[in-house]
């Protein structure tokens, strides 16, 4: 009887230990789990909020370039509606009568999926837009300023 009963309370100690480990190891996994699944909303939400910057961005609503030409004494003047960050972007050449405008934005998106693979896509977009003016431009005069979104361009006539 009483081997039996030291059997039994030795039995009882090591489940009550084994489950109180069972019971910590779950624990800890859930912790974990639980803050990956955090982890990886948090991502998405800001892959989400980046996303729906970019729809309010007009920037990225540009489908085409767009200039206004005005025809002054001594010069033309070329200006441009276009955000702040895509400025140096926008290239314009002038020759002869000849007025080339172009912009080439590069988007690049990085993402790294549940398993840790990074995914990388990269796209480029070109915008022309060309026409004449009745004088002849002086090319190498052109000057280029930005003020409050509108980029001008300023190129004297020969």
């Amino acid at each position: 009887q009483e081997i039996l009963k030291q059997k039994r309370t030795s039995f009882k100690e090591k489940f009550s230990l084994l489950e109180k480990n069972h019971t910590e190891i779950l624990s800890r996994m859930k912790t974990k789990f639980d803050n990956e699944i955090k982890e990886l909303v948090s991502k998405y939400s800001d892959f989400k909020n980046q996303t729906l910057g970019k729809l309010q961005d007009k920037f990225y609503h540009v489908t085409k370039l767009d200039p206004k030409v005005e025809n002054k004494l001594d010069h033309y003047l070329v200006k441009i509606e276009i955000p702040e960050h895509e400025k140096e972007l926008v290239n314009l050449t002038a020759q002869e009568r000849d007025i080339s405008i172009s912009m080439t934005r590069k988007f690049t998106d990085k993402m790294t999926d549940q398993l840790g693979a990074k995914h990388k896509t990269r796209r480029s977009e070109v915008m022309n837009k060309s026409f004449q003016v009745p004088e002849i431009m002086d090319s190498a005069s052109v000057v280029r300023n930005y003020d409050q979104g509108v980029l001008t361009f300023k190129i004297a006539k020969r």
